[in-house]
């Protein structure tokens, strides 16, 4: 599970930077999965240590749980994003908001998998 924590913070952390140069590093904003990235990999390096593994963890799928509810809209505009794209107001925000909530969505369904596998043991 630590190694997916890194992977999904790393994956948040390109996503924040391709977003913001395809922005014409005009919006800080779009650096915001990068925050949520580097929350997620201090959570997976808190976890190399036995002893704090099990609250890091929790905190990286607490990381995942907002990062899910913070995009949660731009995932519902997905179906509008393959259909029409001119229909969005600005459809590179909103193609980042929905990666970076469907990456939190995967991440947060395994967080949940390997903990009722954990509790089983």
């Amino acid at each position: 599970m630590i190694n997916l924590t890194r992977a999904y913070g790393y994956l948040l952390i390109v996503l924040a930077v391709f977003g913001y140069i395809l922005s014409g590093m005009a919006s800080f904003t779009a650096l915001i999965p990068a925050i949520f990235g580097g929350l997620a990999l201090y959570c997976a390096h808190l976890a190399e240590n036995e002893q704090y593994r099990m609250h890091a963890m929790h905190g990286a799928c607490g990381v995942g749980i907002l990062g899910l509810i913070g995009n949660f809209k731009a995932l519902l505009q997905i179906p509008t994003l393959i259909s029409n794209i001119e229909d969005i107001a600005r459809p590179l925000a909103t193609v980042s908001r929905a990666a970076m909530g469907l990456l939190s969505l995967i991440f947060v369904c395994a967080c949940v998998k390997s903990f009722i596998d954990a509790r089983r043991k």
